[in-house]
């Protein structure tokens, strides 16, 4: 596996993503739309687009940019990742994490 949180979940990895916050994709969409089409217009357009503004549910630990999901037997946690030389690396520090 390319990206592998097992040390951070004591426990073998079985699946894991690296993900965005909530609402990342919309914002990032937003802000191109308005520096394409520029000025009030494209303000306003992209206002409507991206629709109201909604935060993250306050029991998701911040991440930052990209996080890593990871789920092992027993556990699913967010794991923090760290900028590498290509790609996002995942580190050994669990964010938040349930037991099932």
């Amino acid at each position: 596996m390319a990206d592998d949180a097992s040390s951070a979940l004591g426990a073998p990895e079985i699946a894991g993503s690296l993900v965005n916050p909530k609402g990342f994709t919309k914002k990032v969409t937003a802000s191109t739309a308005r520096s394409q089409l520029g000025g009030a217009i494209g303000s306003m357009a992209a206002g409507v687009i991206a629709g109201p503004a909604s935060g993250s549910p306050a029991e998701t630990p911040s991440f930052g940019r990209v996080g890593y999901i990871a789920v092992s037997e027993n556990e699913v946690a967010l794991v923090k990742t760290k900028s590498g030389a290509f790609k996002m690396k995942v580190t050994d520090e669990v964010l938040g994490g349930t037991l099932s």
